[in-house]
C-alpha cells in the first residue's frame, strides 16, 4: 500500500468512504490510479494524487549507479600489433 494526498475531496465507491481533501489516506498504487482515469473519464477533471512515500531522487540514484557488467576502463584490452 501506498500514502497518497488528493487535491480534491472525492469518494471511493469500493472503499465505501469519502476522502477528504489534503489528507492522508493508504491506497494501492492500481486503484488509485484507477480512481483517477474513472474522474477523468466521468466528470473531465485531472485528479493526481500526491504520493507522500515516494523516495526522492531514485530514479537519478539508479541512472547514476554503475553497471555490473560494463567493462572498466582498466580491464579494457589494449591491442598489441
Amino acid at each position: 500500500m501506498a500514502q497518497f494526498k488528493s487535491p480534491m475531496k472525492f469518494k471511493g465507491i469500493k472503499e465505501g468512504k469519502v476522502f477528504k481533501a489534503n489528507e492522508p489516506f493508504e491506497m494501492s498504487i492500481k486503484r488509485a490510479e484507477e480512481i483517477q482515469k474513472n474522474v477523468k473519464e466521468n466528470y473531465d477533471i485531472d485528479l493526481n494524487f500526491e504520493r507522500l512515500d515516494a523516495p526522492e531522487n531514485n530514479d537519478n540514484e539508479k541512472e547514476n549507479a554503475p553497471k555490473e557488467n560494463a567493462p572498466k576502463e582498466n580491464d579494457k584490452k589494449e591491442d598489441k600489433k
